[in-house]
């Protein structure tokens, strides 16, 4: 950052993990202490998701990188007669937004401090992407370029991602980072594109249940940041189905199929890799310089012959 020409008016600092990671006041302050050497003034913007939406894509991402959780949702206890939440607090810290907003205000200040609500709808072009731009005071056409990242993984492909990890474990293969994380992106790259099955939805009633634990938070968000809106997020639960399909279970067969595919993705990466490489060694035995030093190559064949011979002899 101290090393940014002087001409330069704003720059983007993005980072998830300032929602997961910076859990306290004094987290923030640290941030903001770094910041304010560099910037004159510092906007924070953060798109709230609604908390059922936003469980749903952080499974997928930890079934990503290693995780083998279970549950959508976590474990959410029934309400006591006050109607607060006894959902386990660290579950409660993450989606609490009511609570974030208030750490960021204490130390940017109300004025400095943007929340959105992600909503597809409410973007501008349906682009999350060109909505940030614009809020930024940039161009929205910066983002007619940008493509969609980090793709939802099918419920097959989660729970097969699930064994994989489980499997790196119990063969130790994990000790070996690299090649465990190798292992993974390739097997994730290839049932991102070629396995299509239905996602993974919990019933609607789970989905509403869970939501309902940050329903009295929420309302304080609405009441402050966004009183003409008669609530902070959409009431719709429909894409939820009414009840869980006991066929939909991960079976033997459903967990071949994935792992095949995994298997013929791997082949096909194979042979596009060697036809790679075919065509990079006939492009050099074709180039100027291939054929110039092909005397001191064959000469220094002969030479390791000859070596050879003698050694036996």
């Amino acid at each position: 950052m101290a090393a940014l020409p002087a001409n330069l008016h704003t720059v983007i600092f993005s980072n998830e993990h300032c929602h997961s990671r910076l859990t306290s006041t004094e987290h923030i302050g640290k941030l903001h202490a770094l910041l304010e050497q560099y910037f004159e003034t510092v906007t924070v913007v953060a798109y709230l998701c609604r908390q059922d939406i936003m469980a749903g894509s952080l499974y997928s991402t930890y079934r990503r990188f290693g995780g083998a959780i279970r549950n959508i949702f976590p474990a959410v206890p029934d309400f006591g007669q006050s109607g607060e939440s006894s959902i386990d607090p660290a579950v409660a810290n993450y989606g609490d937004f009511d609570l974030l907003l208030r750490r960021y205000v204490a130390v940017f200040c109300k004025q400095f401090v943007r929340p959105q609500i992600y909503d597809e709808e409410l973007f501008l072009s349906s682009n999350i992407i060109s909505d940030f731009f614009v809020i930024c005071g940039l161009p929205a056409r910066l983002s007619e370029d940008s493509e969609r990242q980090n793709r939802a993984v099918t419920n097959d492909g989660r729970k097969l991602l699930a064994m994989l990890n489980a499997y790196l474990v119990n063969a130790s293969l994990e000790l070996d980072d690299q090649r465990s994380a190798e292992i993974q992106n390739i097997c994730l790259s290839i049932l991102e594109t070629n396995l299509v099955v239905e996602p993974r939805v919990p019933s609607r009633s789970a989905a509403q249940r869970f939501y309902a634990n940050f329903r009295n938070s929420n309302e304080r968000i609405r009441e402050l940041w966004f009183p003409y809106r008669t609530s902070l997020f959409s009431a719709d639960f429909n894409k939820y189905p009414d009840f869980v399909d006991a066929e939909k279970i991960f079976s033997h067969e459903r967990a071949l199929n994935a792992a095949f595919t995994c298997i013929v993705g791997l082949m096909n990466q194979r042979k596009t890799d060697q036809a790679q490489e075919e065509m990079a060694v006939e492009a050099i035995k074709n180039s100027t310089s291939w054929k110039i030093t092909a005397p001191i190559r064959t000469a220094s064949l002969l030479l390791k012959h000859l070596s050879r011979r003698r050694l036996v002899r």
